[in-house]
């Protein structure tokens, strides 16, 4: 939104994530996250997957399969709207984290589902093959995600928090508070309340020349 760009380099993600205390998605939380769990010593291989796989999209999100104590793990802490912790990389996983439940399905075409538990079901958030990635690959993909008019982080402020019990979702102007159970309640953000949301909710501290930049742009 503030016409930067997005870099992968892993120098310049850490220095945004962690110093600058900035958001980010999925190629750079799960690009610094897989860094770190190699640096201890854990075999990480890095995936690529279909978000909403029932619609017509490309494979734009970056996620990991880490093994730990002899077993292996989904792990994506670049995914706003889904874990919060590892689910257990088995057909027919399930994962109960605070009020949200994952699973995990593997079809019969080889492809691998992350679900969602809702009172009417599963929802599949992503769908994704066993085929690494290479970082051209995530370039490629990165530069689409960040710059093509198409995809949903270029026209607007996207920023998502979930935690155990609620997730926060700011999409534009709009703001909206979401529970396991189904419930919803959404407003529109005044510019004041914009700036407050950012920094409170969503630990996003930004300067006034982005804030004013941001604003007229949402």
């Amino acid at each position: 939104m503030l016409g930067r760009g997005v870099s992968l380099d892993i120098e310049g993600v850490q220095d945004k994530l962690v110093r600058q205390g900035r958001g980010g998605y999925c190629f750079e939380h799960n690009l610094l996250f897989a860094a770190v769990l190699e640096r201890i010593g854990y075999r990480v291989r890095r995936l690529a997957a279909r978000v909403q796989p029932g619609k017509p999209g490309p494979r734009t999100h970056m996620l990991l399969v880490v093994e730990a104590e002899g077993k292996e793990w989904l792990a994506d802490v670049g995914f706003g709207a889904a874990l919060l912790e590892p689910i257990l990389f088995s057909d027919g996983a399930v994962s109960r984290q605070g009020g949200w439940t994952y699973g995990l399905e593997h079809r019969e075409d080889g492809v691998w589902l992350l679900r969602s538990g809702t009172q009417d079901g599963w929802i599949d958030l992503y769908a994704f093959t066993m085929e690494p990635q290479r970082p051209i690959d995530y370039a490629v993909q990165n530069h689409y995600t960040a710059t093509h008019p198409a995809s949903p982080f270029v026209g607007q402020m996207v920023s998502i928090r979930t935690t155990p019990e609620i997730r926060h979702t700011l999409r534009g102007r709009e703001f909206t508070i979401a529970r396991p159970d189904g419930t919803a309640e959404s407003r529109d953000l005044t510019d004041e309340d914009l700036s407050g949301a950012l920094r409170r909710t969503f630990g996003i501290a930004l300067e006034p020349d982005e804030l004013a930049r941001l604003r007229s742009g949402t």
